[in-house]
């Protein structure tokens, strides 16, 4: 990432099981500022029924591991109504987030989309699904909790503190243009939003 301003943000998102404490701090040196952990969740059964066979401890520990390093900002993603999950496997993801207090916690809402084997099972009726109703009633009482620890809401799926938030997000919104590079990156520029074609 050299050559690029030092005021900018530089984000990277990365997968617990892909990243150990030495990879991480490599990312920083070269100038990341800003790291997202894809959590999605913390516990076992509703992980790997995503099709994420990996340990949810190592969650736990990139997301540690990336605060230990330095980054300005730690991101953990979580998702809100997976397949199988339910209120109390989520209120868990929420305490764990709490504990660990990274910059930005970012809860997504869970969307099946059509080329995804979840969208497959969905056409088949076969996907055990959370419902709308239950994922806005468990966004609500994320809200509250992340308050209490010092989050502020910043927009329908990101709460910072501690000079955490979301200056991608933010920059499409304004109509500033960002550069993404990799599998799933998104760009925008202002006459164009640039992305992979289910989205």
């Amino acid at each position: 990432v050299g050559g690029f301003a030092e005021d900018i943000e530089k984000a990277i998102e990365t997968s617990p099981d892909l990243v150990d404490r030495d990879k991480l701090q490599a990312i920083r040196d070269i100038g990341f500022n800003r790291v997202s952990v894809g959590v999605q969740t913390f516990d076992e059964r509703v992980l790997h029924y995503t099709g994420r066979h990996y340990n949810p401890k190592l969650g736990y520990q990139a997301t540690k591991n990336a605060l230990e390093v330095g980054f300005p900002n730690v991101n953990v993603d979580i998702i809100i109504g997976l397949p199988n999950s339910t209120k109390e496997t989520f209120l868990t993801d929420i305490t764990l987030v709490q504990e660990l207090s990274p910059h930005t916690v970012t809860l997504y809402q869970d969307m099946t989309r059509p080329i995804t084997r979840f969208g497959k099972m969905q056409d088949m009726g076969i996907l055990p699904s959370v419902s709308p109703e239950q994922i806005y009633d468990w966004t609500e009482i994320a809200d509250e909790l992340l308050a209490q620890e010092g989050y502020e809401r910043q927009s329908l799926t990101a709460w910072a503190k501690n000079g955490g938030g979301y200056e991608q997000g933010d920059n499409i919104y304004k109509s500033i243009p960002i550069l993404g590079i990799g599998a799933g990156a998104r760009s925008h520029a202002p006459n164009g939003h640039y992305s992979t074609e289910y989205t």
